[in-house]
């Protein structure tokens, strides 16, 4: 398997099925994210998770719910959208022949219940192919990034609040993932953790 560019996120999250009606509050604007030229996917949430979360696929839209050690929800998180090319006009990856740029939005909340150092951040995100391979963000930004862009490093995020945005990633330009993925590395003794949402064909 190859690995592009990783950089382990900073926190994560003791996971359960569930779900919660907290109100929340996009830290992007309204007209930012409308901006975009596809159609998200409406949110929706699962009746019913398998015992091993790692084991599920999510839709696009779909709300995966990360649960704390008391069993409530403090986090709500989907991917809404998969768009590829991206970038246009941005230098490729590294001047890496036959590849460019993809881009995921993601949308990522902490409910009421959510403690007050709760964070959220890109680097657990990665593209998923059907051979096994995944690539992750670049260290590079460029200016035909898709807006408005989800937070790459850590960034706090208050109860009641979302990071909605676009992550650009380095991509093959003649393959498709089969998944826009959360895995982060977790601390050691803790779980291997992975949430996939399928990309359409």
């Amino acid at each position: 398997m190859r690995i592009v560019a990783f950089v382990p996120i900073a926190a994560a999250l003791t996971l359960a099925a569930g779900c919660t009606t907290a109100k929340r509050e996009d830290t992007t604007s309204a007209a930012a994210t409308a901006a975009k030229s596809a159609t998200p996917a409406p949110l929706s949430t699962s009746p019913s998770d398998p015992a091993d979360l790692n084991d599920k696929v999510w839709a696009f839209g779909e709300l995966w719910h990360g649960r704390d050690e008391n069993d409530r929800t403090i986090a709500e998180t989907t991917v809404l959208e998969y768009r590829q090319p991206a970038a246009q006009g941005a230098p490729p990856p590294d001047g890496q022949t036959g590849y460019g740029w993809a881009a995921a939005r993601i949308r990522d909340c902490a409910t009421a219940n959510a403690p007050k150092d709760f964070t959220v951040g890109g680097r657990g995100w990665q593209l998923t192919y059907p051979n096994g391979e995944v690539q992750r963000l670049g260290n590079t930004v460029y200016q035909q990034f898709p807006l408005p862009s989800f937070p790459i490093e850590t960034t706090r995020l208050l109860p009641g609040r979302c990071a909605n945005g676009w992550l650009t990633f380095p991509a093959p330009q003649n393959e498709r993932p089969a998944f826009v993925e959360f895995a982060p590395e977790l601390p050691a003794g803790r779980a291997t953790m992975s949430r996939r949402w399928k990309v359409p064909a």
